[in-house]
Order: structure tokens, then C-alpha cells, then sequence
């Protein structure tokens, strides 16, 4: 008798609701993110394909919803790395985003730049040359732990809203017309 109550009980739960599924907003290719080196890397200590960890610095809103929280973890890559060598040979360095991590999903990144203001360098096109006043030490290159660092959205992301709270606004219906 009880096994028929286990059977009866199941057949009157009612289906999900499909409105009752979490909200999401689309977050446009190549909108910017505001990241934060988690640990130092530099020219003389990484190597091509050596993978470092970054957090997101700012949540990330869409039409006034969060859909990237700040501290969310991110991971970068060493595409090229070159120790500062023999006759004044400076140091190498270029580095990639490649995604923030969002439960189980990534959702891709693209692009690299460090630094703020004048001082934002663009590490991902490997203006390796152009730091030299910036994150140079002794002649090889280093970004500390810290370091403020900004990444692009790669494709259009679904993303499930995670609060309401107005921060940094993406404006879709600004994205749509241009």
C-alpha cells in the first residue's frame, strides 16, 4: 500500500513550469570585462601554453541584470614567452584570455590588455616592446599579481541572470542597431 502512495504521490507532481526557468540575458560579443591577475607572470618564469588564474574585478550587468559576478574565476594563457637574453635583448611576453568560468560552463574570452588609462598595454597583439616603462624589470617583463587586466567576450552568451543589482551596463537595444 505504501508503494501505490509512492506511485500516486508522483503522478500528481505537477511538470516544471517553463516560466519558473532562471531569466537570462544575452551578453554581446566583444563587450569588455574588467579582470584581476591572481598570481605574477612574467617573461623569464612562464612558457608557451603555461595557463594562469584570473578573477573577474566588476560584476557584469545586461539590462540591468547581473550575468558575470566580480570574483568570478577566469583562466589566461602564455601564447609566447622569451627571456631577456644576451646584448640587451629585451624580454618577450604576449598573453591571451581564454574564458570565465561560470559553474560548469566557460564562456569564451578574447584579447588582453593590462594597466589602466595611459598605461593600458595590449599584451594579446604582443606589443611586447611597448612596456618597457610599465611592467619591466631589469629587461624582462613581469605583471604582477594584482595587476588590473581587460578581456573581450568572444561570441554571444546566453547567460543566466544571477542578480539585479545596476552595475556596468551593457545596453542591448544599443548593440542591435549599429
Amino acid at each position: 500500500m505504501l508503494a501505490v502512495g509512492a506511485v500516486v504521490g508522483a503522478q500528481d507532481v505537477p511538470a516544471p513550469d517553463p516560466a519558473q526557468a532562471p531569466a537570462t540575458r544575452v551578453l554581446p560579443a566583444e563587450t569588455e570585462i574588467h579582470l584581476r591577475l591572481l598570481e605574477p607572470v612574467a617573461s623569464n618564469t612562464h612558457q608557451h601554453g603555461d595557463r594562469f588564474k584570473l578573477e573577474v574585478a566588476e560584476p557584469v550587468a545586461v539590462d540591468g541584470n547581473v550575468v558575470i559576478p566580480a570574483g568570478a574565476a577566469c583562466v589566461g594563457e602564455v601564447v609566447h614567452a622569451g627571456k631577456a637574453g644576451f646584448g640587451g635583448k629585451a624580454g618577450e611576453l604576449i598573453l591571451a584570455s581564454r574564458y570565465v568560468q561560470l559553474g560548469d560552463r566557460e564562456v569564451k574570452l578574447r584579447s588582453f590588455s593590462a594597466g589602466n588609462g595611459q598605461q593600458r598595454v595590449n599584451l594579446a597583439l604582443g606589443l611586447s616592446f611597448v612596456v618597457v616603462g610599465i611592467f619591466v624589470q631589469g629587461k624582462n617583463i613581469v605583471l604582477p599579481a594584482g595587476t588590473d587586466v581587460f578581456a573581450q567576450i568572444a561570441a554571444d552568451s546566453e547567460l543566466a541572470v544571477i542578480s539585479s543589482v545596476p552595475t556596468r551596463e551593457i545596453d542591448n537595444n544599443e548593440n542591435s542597431q549599429q
